[in-house]
């Protein structure tokens, strides 16, 4: 990942602390921590996705004083399983992005859910329902405009 990916990286992290602090906007925003946590790992190995998922789950957790760790965790795992997917996929499909940051949504809210604390957490049902998959197709379409704008390498990393 070249300076202008960082750059945007580092921009959905702020535009995600700036929507959700500033102006409260929980429910509508799309989660740009996971977009940039799996943008991240698109582009690097396992462990090094999987370090910056912690990192962001952990600015994500600041705002959980209940269930503190469960995004840390929840990010970590998905932003590691991301980093796989350039194993299994070959090529740059134009319908990737969709699938890869809304099933990627899917992932962490769900360990999210299984993580959290049980006192704070909302029934299985009512929000798997309709809520996951409208925050899975807005993680979708905005990791589509990013995937444009970070492209994955075309050739594969050299090892020595």
């Amino acid at each position: 990942m070249r300076v202008r990916g960082w750059l945007l990286v580092v921009g959905l992290v702020a535009l995600h602390l700036f929507l959700r602090v500033t102006y409260e906007v929980d429910e509508w925003a799309p989660d740009l921590l996971l977009v940039a946590a799996l943008a991240v790992s698109r582009h690097r190995r396992a462990t090094f996705a999987a370090v910056f998922g912690m990192l962001v789950g952990v600015i994500d957790d600041s705002f959980a004083a209940r269930s503190f760790g469960a995004s840390m965790v929840a990010l970590s795992a998905t932003s590691a399983m991301g980093s796989f997917s350039t194993s299994f996929f070959v090529g740059h499909p134009w319908h990737f992005p969709f699938l890869y940051f809304g099933l990627g949504k899917v992932v962490r809210d769900l360990l999210g859910w299984v993580l959290s604390d049980p006192v704070v957490r909302t029934p299985f049902a009512e929000p798997m329902a309709l809520e996951l998959l409208r925050a899975a197709l807005l993680a979708a379409a905005v990791g589509f405009v990013v995937s444009f704008l970070i492209p994955v390498n075309q050739q594969p990393p050299r090892r020595r």
